[in-house]
């Protein structure tokens, strides 16, 4: 499973290397699937970490996000557990976006 922000791609492109991490995890879950090895993209967007602790309730970044607030990262790490856990075996090649609807694909 791999981590990836996808903060780079929203604001200061990126795209063509996100685009590789999405292929690489695709072609892992169809290529080695029957072998039941399974691939997974988390992609978090702004989470409430050290890099985002300069951010302040009447910043203009939380006022543009969906939710008005910076993702807990627990909430990040729910979703990696339950990815972890084996109960997502049809999962496999999907990125999961948590980005409280500031990134929707």
């Amino acid at each position: 499973m791999h981590v990836r922000i996808v903060r780079t791609r929203l604001r200061h492109g990126g795209g063509e290397f996100t685009d590789v991490l999405d292929a690489l995890t695709k072609g892992i879950a169809r290529g080695y699937g029957k072998d039941n090895i399974l691939a997974y993209a988390v992609a978090p967007g702004w989470v409430a970490t050290d890099i985002a602790s300069h951010l302040s309730p009447d910043d203009s970044l939380l006022d543009s996000l969906p939710l008005g607030e910076v993702t807990p990262p627990e909430d990040v790490a729910e979703v990696i557990a339950f990815l972890a856990s084996g109960r997502s075996r049809h999962t496999t090649g999907a990125t999961i976006d948590i980005t409280g609807a500031d990134y929707v694909r």
